[in-house]
């Protein structure tokens, strides 16, 4: 069969570098793995103690639990670590790099043929503070992660930002023969990324001595970045900010991520990028259709696309669908037989077939029995049938198995909890936990408030709500005042006033809030903060009857404007009159006119962060800069005019005395 010239191409490449030394790039003082002239081509795994502490670290284990790795049946697994950026300093204006690396790595390694690449989302559940951009993760956290999921390998990645330029040290790491099989520096044109990035991914092809299809190399060569900069780091950038989505927060930027997917037909990975986004903001319909594009496109090269379909159709409802997709996989690629059967049993899991779940786990349970994740999901499925003490058996034995419960663990077994309807305190003590180990895991505080309500707890229903805000102000501030309405069902003035108060500290305008707060000030008789919070709201007609009850309550008197009826202001001379005409014009003109070449500027620079056009953005670049200039005379001309009719004013008044 002829092979694709593309096809050919890579395999030299792949040749290439098992002939030659790795390309020798000094680490420099900010990066802290050797040069590959230092390593040797298998070098043992660092423990838990060689390795730096980091934020957002997984607490280490000790040298015996150190030493567990859960080995399961079914292909070879890789764990992809999130890009950690190099120097010991705050990151500000790079993080798109790790975003998109991040995404373009699941997205390629995932078609390695024969072999399984865990998803984002699980690492983000299993790691604290993943999604947290700004945040630092060490090698130890994902070693510990692997060890944890069972994976067969590691990638672990480290950027540092040179410039137009930015220089990656990747890693391969065996975690079941504890070996670094790869350790590479490669310096990257940031003005041809994928460029770069292929070659990472060729490397780990290499040192996984990966005998690749024709199929899986015709994906791996298919460019998915698209050839605009701006368009990467515009992805970029909008999935790095998006962080550890929450639904309210996905269904809030949703839509920028579908207007780039929409815009940039040639470039896939933003496809992948929002699908991943829509599903997370309920967006299912979106979700699937752009998946589903994916795997129009790169199916028959890779299988495991299906994967994603298939949670996709599971998170809208629609099972069937689920299924058929996971069929597909195992139709195409046996080699994922094993997981395929695991993932039926979690889409019977969600439709809420339990006793289907439960035969398909253990038919998965009779080929690993020590597998510390299958146990726990046959924990939760015989919580859901209420079946508690083989629950606790399943849990006691995934504990023994070194299964180690994280916060997306103790969230599910919560939220099964929740399911039986009588076990509330049980599902709190849960939600408790996963909240110990991250404590601004935000689905948690919503379910934990939800539980607490049905108790009729609104004391802690309503701190839940708070500690939302605390968390994200922007995105829960809704919740807030559901947390003061909570506290003035159980009369707890103190704490309405405390969340009012908190609401408007943090700048959010809202007459109601403000009018409210000042009922509650001047039933206590602080009338003084009780007039600043009314102050400018009389001409307001959605409160004005709530202020007018709070001057009442005060006592404040009706204000009245008297102007002096005095001869000698009101004469003037023909000459001052055109003066004061001119000098108004000369204000109310300048003012305007700057004020409409603010909105023009406005609406440029909206159409210029939106645009992906070289040459509009030029256009657009100069119209921003010729408005600007104007903008400023027209303000210069309209301060002229003011202090002009000032001194029209002022000076026949000392003039006349």
């Amino acid at each position: 069969m002829r092979l694709n010239s593309k096809i050919v191409l890579f395999g030299v490449f792949l040749l290439s570098l098992s002939l030659n030394n790795f390309s020798q790039v000094p680490a420099g003082a900010l990066m802290d793995a050797p040069s590959e002239d230092q390593l040797p081509a298998e070098e043992t795994l660092p423990s838990s103690t060689d390795i730096e502490p980091s934020v957002g670290e997984v607490p280490s284990f000790s040298e015996s639990e150190s030493a567990i790795t859960s080995k399961h049946i079914g292909p070879p697994s890789i764990l992809i670590s999130r890009p950690v950026y190099a120097p010991y300093s705050e990151e500000s204006k790079t993080m798109y790099i790790a975003s998109i690396s991040e995404a373009y790595f699941h997205f390629k390694l995932s078609g390695l043929n024969g072999h399984y690449v865990y998803p984002i989302e699980k690492t983000a559940n299993s790691i604290p503070y993943f999604r947290d951009f700004t945040r630092r993760i060490s090698r130890n956290a994902y070693i510990e992660s692997a060890r944890q999921f069972g994976a067969s390998y590691l990638f672990y990645q480290e950027y540092e930002p040179q410039g137009k330029k930015v220089r990656f040290n990747i890693e391969l790491y065996s975690i079941g023969s504890n070996k670094r099989l790869l350790s590479k520096n490669i310096i990257i044109n940031l003005q041809q990324l994928e460029t770069g990035l292929d070659e990472c991914v060729a490397a780990v092809v290499n040192a996984l001595k990966i005998d690749l299809s024709e199929s899986s190399s015709e994906f791996l060569t298919t460019p998915i970045l698209g050839t605009n900069p701006k368009v990467i780091e515009t992805l970029g950038n909008s999935f790095a900010s998006a962080g550890n989505l929450t639904q309210k927060k996905a269904a809030i930027v949703a839509d920028e991520f579908i207007k780039i997917a929409n815009d940039n037909k040639k470039m896939p990975l933003a496809k992948y990028i929002a699908a991943s986004i829509c599903s997370r903001a309920g967006k299912h319909e979106k979700a699937i259709s752009f998946q589903s594009d994916l795997v129009a496109t790169f199916g028959s090269q890779n299988p495991s696309l299906y994967f994603d379909l298939a949670a996709y159709y599971k998170a809208s409802g629609n099972y069937n669908d689920a299924l058929d997709a996971i069929d597909r996989i195992s139709s195409k690629d046996p080699s994922y037989n094993f997981i395929t059967l695991s993932e039926r049993a979690g889409i019977y899991e969600a439709k809420g077939d339990l006793n289907k779940a439960q035969s398909d786990y253990e038919k998965v349970l009779s080929e690993d029995n020590e597998n510390g994740a299958i146990l726990f999901k046959l924990a939760l499925v015989n919580t859901g049938l209420n079946n508690l003490s083989a629950a606790s058996n399943y849990l006691s034995k995934a504990e023994r198995s070194g299964y180690k419960l994280d916060k997306s663990s103790y969230f599910d077994l919560g939220m099964r909890y929740n399911s039986l309807g009588n076990a509330n305190d049980k599902a709190i003590d849960a939600f408790k936990m996963s909240l110990t180990l991250q404590q601004d895991y935000e689905d948690a505080w919503q379910e934990l408030a939800k539980t607490y309500l049905k108790m009729n707890r609104q004391n802690d229903a309503a701190e839940c709500y708070v500690n939302l805000f605390q968390i994200n102000n922007e995105v829960y501030k809704d919740d807030l005042l559901k947390a003061a309405e909570l506290y003035e069902e159980i009369n707890m003035t103190d704490k309405v006033k405390d969340v009012y108060s908190l609401y408007l500290a943090r700048k959010f305008v809202n007459p109601t809030v403000s009018v409210k707060l000042a009922l509650l000030e001047a039933k206590s008789g602080n009338c003084e903060k009780a007039m600043d919070l009314v102050f400018n709201l009389n001409s307001n007609s959605s409160v004005a009857a709530e202020v007018q009850e709070v001057n009442k309550m005060c006592g404040k008197p009706e204000r009245r404007v008297v102007v002096q009826d005095d001869d000698q202001l009101r004469k003037s001379s023909p000459a001052v009159v055109l003066w004061r005409i001119i000098s108004g014009v000369l204000l109310v003109g300048g003012a305007g006119a700057g004020y409409y070449l603010d909105t023009q500027i406005a609406d440029k620079q909206k159409a210029y962060q939106k645009s992906y056009n070289l040459n509009e953005i030029d256009k657009l670049h100069n119209d921003i800069k010729n408005f600007t200039t104007l903008r400023n005379a027209s303000y210069g001309v309209a301060a002229a005019g003011g202090v002009s009719l000032a001194l029209s004013i002022t000076i026949p008044i000392i003039r006349s005395k």
